[in-house]
């Protein structure tokens, strides 16, 4: 996994930043991935631990599903058809969901691709089969600090951490 966190002034998270309290229908959580398999799975797993998720199958359904249900959370796998993960993060930041959290789930994870996922504004990556428990555990730390989640990530070394997968 990785995380891109923004940069900030502050040693501690800004108060004023901090999400309050959600109830499970305010944390929505978008996944997108073309195989329907894990795509179903991954929402289950979501469901069980009390987010509201969705999923869809391309990259088209992707930005429609986030205009029109406006998740905080958009789980991409970076090779669907109608385009890639990387084409729909671009798309999310240029303006319909700018501060939504990025993730990438995907079998790439190459230092190339991981650097062609910061260009398109990830804010983590988790290489397939990631580890659901790392996972969980960075949407719990977000739905519970909200936008104070990157500052806290920052502190943790910088613009960029990098986690290893599952092992294969």
């Amino acid at each position: 996994m990785l995380y891109r966190p923004t940069a900030m002034n502050s040693d501690k998270p800004d108060p004023a930043r901090v999400r309050p309290a959600t109830t499970v229908a305010q944390r929505r959580v978008l996944v997108a991935d073309d195989d329907s398999d894990l795509a179903h799975s991954m929402v289950t797993i979501l469901r069980a631990e009390g987010f509201d998720a969705q999923y869809v199958y391309t990259g088209l359904d992707a930005v429609t599903m986030t205009r029109r249900w406006q998740p905080q959370v958009v789980l991409l796998d970076l090779t669907m058809s109608q385009g890639s993960g990387w084409e729909v993060a671009s798309t999310l930041r240029s303006g319909l969901a700018p501060d939504c959290l990025l993730i990438a789930h995907s079998a790439l994870d190459a230092p190339e691709d991981i650097e062609r996922c910061i260009e398109a504004g990830f804010d983590a990556h988790f290489a397939k089969p990631c580890d659901i428990d790392s996972l969980l555990q960075v949407l719990r730390g977000y739905y519970s600090i909200g936008d104070a989640w990157r500052q806290s990530a920052a502190q943790e070394g910088g613009r960029l951490k990098t986690f290893p997968a599952t092992p294969r």
